[in-house]
């Protein structure tokens, strides 16, 4: 009887943390930033996803030989700052709000929210710190609440590189003639 009692028991428990993770994780119960987080974690995620990365001159600068380590050298550069979704508040975001389609279906990155390259910067607020592991073929996103305290979530996002559209590919050689960089590092 003691073991069936003590198998109930871990069940419930592990029942338990698998639903507070997941309510955690959805920004349920969460609190204001860790929704926020968990918001900017999204709005990265979202410019990876191939039907995303079709329409980016990332796409048109490395076809589908990108890797993870260019995608983040690529999203902190002069091309790639100008495919970033819009920032809740600002007027970008209040005219993507206003348009007829109700929106650019991207998830809007939150106020206050830093979303950085490679490593926490002590001296910003919350943040998200977007790596990668080219071995492994992810993007690494790391979300800390506070940068000198441990990460509150990490999500590795699988890096599945394509062939740009015509238009991504008209911008891209456009842009590169106009002198700008597609290379942060």
């Amino acid at each position: 009887m003691n073991r069936k009692k003590c198998v109930l028991t871990v069940l419930l428990l592990a029942g338990l943390s698998l639903m507070t993770w997941s309510c955690t994780e959805s920004g349920i119960g969460a609190p204001e930033e860790s929704r926020d987080l968990v918001q900017a974690v999204r709005a990265v995620e979202d410019m990876t996803r191939p039907q995303n990365l079709r329409r980016s001159m990332f796409s048109a600068a490395y076809g589908d030989e990108g890797k993870p380590s260019d995608f983040v050298s690529y999203v902190f550069s002069d091309m790639g700052s100008a495919e970033w979704p819009p920032t809740e508040g600002s007027s970008e975001f209040d005219e993507v709000q206003r348009e007829p389609s109700g929106g650019s279906g991207q998830t809007a990155i939150p106020a206050g929210v830093a979303i950085l390259p490679l490593k926490t910067n002590p001296r910003k607020g919350p943040q998200v710190v977007v790596n990668y592991d080219d071995e492994a073929v992810e993007v690494v996103l790391t979300a800390y609440s506070n940068p000198l305290k441990g990460p509150v979530l990490e999500r590795r996002v699988p890096f599945v590189a394509v062939e740009a559209d015509t238009v991504a590919k008209q911008f891209f050689e456009s842009n590169l003639q106009m002198g700008m960089s597609y290379r942060s590092f």
